[in-house]
């Protein structure tokens, strides 16, 4: 995942955000969204999590060997 896509990904967790409150207050039933924001979210930290083991001393490669 490239810094551009991430930045995408994290662009999309904030406007589902907005519409689950947009949803919420109008009684819709947003579990759906919920659930998809929960995957994006998920997605990011499991890529940060990699960013930094890869960053770590002593680690083998670099964070852009996975890119």
């Amino acid at each position: 995942m490239t810094e551009m896509k991430l930045d995408h990904v994290i662009g999309e967790i904030a406007a589902i955000s907005e519409e689950i409150e947009e949803f919420a207050a109008q009684g819709d039933n947003v579990e759906r969204l919920l659930k998809e924001r929960e995957n994006l979210v998920y997605v990011v930290d499991q890529y940060l999590i990699v960013q930094q083991i890869k960053a770590a001393p002593g680690a083998t490669g670099t964070a852009n060997a996975s890119q």
